[in-house]
């Protein structure tokens, strides 16, 4: 009778445990925050938009020089968000330097924030690393975005 109890115990309390850490993960995954703006400078014809990713969700504004302009939103599929959730948490983004200029002053400007660590560059300046993952950013965006 007390290993069947026993048993019971121990089968509930493993149970909880799954059940708790799988909407630890589900939580964790909706905490994801990322900021990415991307200016035109002084270059006229470059892309102008801010994208914002909160979980899974996309909140998009195009500014000018993109084939959709003004405020939408979209959902990132589990294999994007995870793409981008695991580059960023590898990539080991608070390492970077806060800002990577020249000193000309028409080129473009892209800022990523991620977990309250803004990085403003320009692209002759920066790592490849930090590039990447701006690329991985815009790669979210739909085809008729771009």
């Amino acid at each position: 009778m007390h290993v069947n109890k026993l048993i019971s115990s121990l089968l509930i309390m493993t149970y909880f445990s799954l059940l708790c850490s799988c909407l630890s993960l589900k939580t964790n995954s909706s905490d994801f925050q990322i900021s990415y703006v991307k200016s035109r400078g002084r270059q006229l014809k470059k892309p102008h938009f801010k994208i914002e990713i909160k979980g899974n969700s996309v909140y998009y504004t195009g500014i000018a020089n993109m084939s959709v302009l003004g405020k939408t939103n979209f959902k990132l599929s589990k294999s994007e968000l995870k793409k981008i959730t695991t580059s960023f948490k590898q990539g080991e983004f608070s390492q970077f330097k806060k800002k990577y200029i020249t000193k000309y002053r028409d080129m473009a400007l892209t800022i990523i924030t991620y977990k309250n660590h803004e990085v403003r560059y320009q692209d002759v300046e920066a790592p490849k690393k930090l590039k990447d993952l701006a690329l991985l950013l815009e790669s979210c965006l739909p085809n008729d975005y771009k």
